[in-house]
């Protein structure tokens, strides 16, 4: 009797650990936009790549031109896209035929300038991350500035239960807060 009633003990709080975050990834990243935690974060990949070439324009055709490629993509659930609603339709709602400033680079403007499309309506932000162990350590910490939106993919097949989305965002500046030294 002692066995069974240890065993239906153990499956409650089981099932009550489960119910409080039935997506244990969750707990191990904090997403806040403007100091705004955003629930629904399930990953994220940030990418930082210099040009390691000449920042001025390429003065032959075939030269190969890579500006400073800087993105964060943040896989979110239908919870998270639903916190960053507001900011996702400010970039998908303009219209195609809108008309935008394109601005292009001189020789001298050239690598020094952010990457994000010039007159893009959405209004950049400050976004940090922070990811921990299972048991609540602290593993890494990040802050980025100029923040934007820039593309989104989400597919899904079949019987669902969530819908995971990736977010790509670009960014101005990128700091390393702070990294667990284990």
């Amino acid at each position: 009797m002692k066995r069974w009633s240890i065993a239906v003990v153990f499956l409650a709080l089981a099932s009550g650990a489960a119910a409080q975050n039935p997506l244990p990834d969750q707990h191990n990243f904090t997403f806040a936009v403007d100091g705004v935690a955003i629930a629904g974060v399930i990953g994220f990949r940030i990418e930082f790549a210099p040009n390691a070439g000449n920042p001025a324009l390429p003065e032959r055709l075939d030269k190969a031109y890579l500006p400073v490629q800087r993105a964060l993509y943040v896989t979110v659930t239908q919870k998270g896209l639903n916190q960053l609603q507001d900011w996702l339709n400010s970039v998908t709602t303009v219209p195609p035929s809108a008309s935008r400033t394109v601005s292009v680079a001189t020789r001298e403007s050239a690598g020094t300038a952010g990457n994000a499309p010039s007159g893009s309506p959405a209004t950049p932000h400050s976004v940090s991350i922070t990811a921990r162990d299972n048991g609540g350590t602290l593993l890494v910490q990040w802050a980025l500035s100029g923040v934007t939106p820039n593309t989104l993919s989400t597919s899904v097949a079949g019987t669902i239960t969530e819908v995971d989305t990736t977010i790509q965002f670009l960014y101005e500046t990128l700091q390393l807060v702070q990294a667990a030294n284990k």
